[in-house]
């Protein structure tokens, strides 16, 4: 990519960042429900940092993993006295921590969460303003209807209303994570950055998402599946390599080669003991519903081939590569998967699942069951059981004595397993109606 095509890139990410902010949306429901995010984000965390029993303990591993990298201690190794969760983060997330762990750690617990709530905020505006409005399109096209006498402010309402379904509907997730003070908005809004990049041909920032997903925190690399879908594949491998370089190698701005190499090492043993959990997965479910018949890295292994066989489906029918919903679902069942397949999983990473949940619902046109005695849209079904068993199942909403059931029997996962599981019959087996070429040149 020549000077030219990176300055290009550059002014059209900051062009679409600023377009946010133009006027008409600052006075928009949009930007009442940012407010309305930002001040929940606040009360959570004062909440989590002067009235909780284990106040901030993840935000205190982060802050104080940037102190222990400038000083050359083992990021990985246990410090009790400071924090009890242990460090899985890469030593490039250390330094990173620096723009935190100068502040009180009350002001600086409160600043992380606010840059995640916007993070995530963001991020589902510009996926609701690149993607969902062109789908749209082309199925009104599709269904022979006048675009040109529809009435734009109609439009424009549609358009919000599924980016608002995403946000509220994802808000008891995104509280969950706010709670323990985590990463995952921001994974979510790194996964929807690098599909924006490559629907709009920015090669170069769309490897740069997908590499520093990777060091802010592996789930993020995830991302980087999306490539076959998109041109210059050499060049964004390329690019990869240019960022992981400049990521891997960062903080020798502040410690040796030898601390450095010591640090990975370290950091490969600490990831290798962190996969063996396994509860709030596909694995977890089976171990619990079914006895351990099965091999967790054979149900994993299942679950990639699963995926990557779709490339084998888009390299023998190229036009689906041109199907805008086509893609945008498999967003959605990266997002899924990430976390169903993921033996780190936890609670407070459902958030990133239930995103992709919203995402597909939002791209549905939805069709409606009829039998003798009931009329019902059976993806609202399945919406309803995420919301009770997955968003609401850690909740007060419940009694203590559901709540310990719903946690010993890994209920949480299963509506997010069924989601992935009808995705992947979709892409597999159906052509999805809506979708266009969104791909910018």
């Amino acid at each position: 990519m020549t000077n030219n095509n990176i300055l290009t890139t550059q002014k059209s990410f900051f062009k679409s960042f600023l377009s946010v902010f133009s006027k008409e949306n600052i006075l928009s429901y949009s930007f009442l429900t940012l407010f309305l995010f930002l001040v929940v984000s606040v009360l959570i965390t004062i909440r989590e940092v002067f009235f909780s029993n284990d106040p901030v303990d993840s935000f205190k591993t982060f802050v104080f993993a940037h102190h222990h990298l400038l000083a050359n201690k083992d990021l990985y190794a246990k410090y009790p006295l400071e924090y009890h969760t242990l460090y899985n983060y890469s030593p490039f997330f250390a330094l990173l921590m620096g723009f935190f762990a100068y502040f009180p750690i009350w002001l600086g617990a409160i600043l992380w969460n606010l840059l995640h709530t916007f993070n995530f905020w963001y991020a589902i505006q510009q996926l609701n303003y690149n993607v969902f409005q062109k789908v749209n399109t082309k199925y009104q096209q599709e269904n022979n209807e006048n675009l040109y006498s529809e009435n734009i402010t109609q439009h424009s309402k549609t358009q919000h209303s599924k980016q608002n379904f995403i946000l509220w509907f994802c808000f008891v997730e995104l509280t969950t994570a706010l709670m323990n003070v985590q990463t995952n908005p921001t994974i979510v809004a790194i996964l929807i950055w690098t599909f924006i990049c490559f629907e709009k041909n920015n090669i170069f920032w769309a490897s740069f998402w997908v590499i520093f997903g990777f060091y802010f925190k592996i789930y993020g690399v995830i991302g980087g599946a999306l490539f076959m879908f998109y041109p210059n594949k050499l060049k964004f491998i390329g690019f990869c390599i240019f960022w992981a370089i400049i990521f891997a190698f960062l903080p020798l701005l502040f410690i040796s080669f030898e601390q450095l190499i010591f640090q990975y090492k370290s950091w490969i043993v600490q990831l290798q003991d962190h996969s063996q959990r396994d509860s709030m997965t596909v694995m977890g479910v089976l171990d619990i519903w079914v006895g351990r018949y099965f091999s967790h890295k054979i149900l994993i292994l299942s679950g990639i081939l699963l995926t990557i066989g779709l490339y084998f489906k888009i390299i023998f029918n190229k036009i689906l590569t041109e199907n805008s919903k086509f893609r945008l679902q498999f967003l959605a069942s990266l997002l899924i998967f990430v976390v169903i397949f993921n033996p780190g999983s936890e609670s407070p990473t459902y958030i990133i699942a239930v995103a992709g949940v919203a995402i597909w619902y939002a791209l549905q046109n939805e069709n409606i069951y009829h039998t003798k005695f009931l009329t019902f849209h059976w993806q609202k079904v399945v919406l309803i059981l995420v919301t009770l068993f997955t968003c609401l199942a850690p909740t007060d909403i419940y009694p203590p004595f559901l709540r310990k059931f719903f946690e010993q029997n890994v209920i949480k996962a299963m509506p997010c397993i069924l989601v992935w599981v009808i995705i992947m019959f979709e892409l597999y087996f159906k052509t999805p109606k809506g979708g266009t070429n969104t791909k910018e040149n």
